[in-house]
């Protein structure tokens, strides 16, 4: 569990897979169906995981999702 998620298995094999990527320092792209967590899993957790003191993570989204996924980062990162 993080942040009340439970991630369902082909969740955290693309985690596995974009982290992979990263740190073989090579671009990856994945297509997901709508509704498989990719604003309010997948995006969050790849932040929390690859952003350090020397990468800084850029989340790109469509404008019409730029609202939805500020609230998502900030209620994912904010402290309680």
């Amino acid at each position: 569990f993080l942040c009340n998620i439970m991630l369902r298995k082909s969740q955290v094999e693309l985690i596995h897979a974009f982290m992979a990527s990263a740190q073989a320092g090579t671009s990856v792209c994945q297509q997901m169906l709508m509704g498989e967590g990719k604003t309010t899993v997948i995006a969050p957790l790849l932040v929390l995981l690859l952003a350090d003191t020397n990468r800084l993570v850029c989340s790109c989204m469509p404008s019409a999702l730029l609202d939805m996924s500020r609230a998502v980062l900030a209620e994912r990162f904010s402290s309680p």
